[in-house]
């Protein structure tokens, strides 16, 4: 009789704990894009001159590439 209320507690445990880690996960995934998006919005003005460059650089070999003959 107490080995099975035993088992059952521990059977208990081990849910909570797998339902835990599940959570941790799904809290982490969260906390990473809720940081990424918190980054993007806190340095606007990077990202915005990041975009710039890139676009430019990428005009840039178009331009090379049409130029030739």
């Amino acid at each position: 009789m107490a080995g099975t209320e035993i088992a059952h507690e521990v059977k208990d445990v081990v849910e909570e704990g797998i339902m835990t880690e599940e959570e941790s996960s799904v809290d982490e995934t969260k906390q990473t894009s809720a940081s990424t998006w918190k980054m993007v919005l806190q340095y606007k003005t990077a990202v915005l001159w990041s975009a710039f460059i890139g676009l430019a650089a990428i005009n840039w070999g178009m331009d090379v590439l049409v130029s030739m003959p």
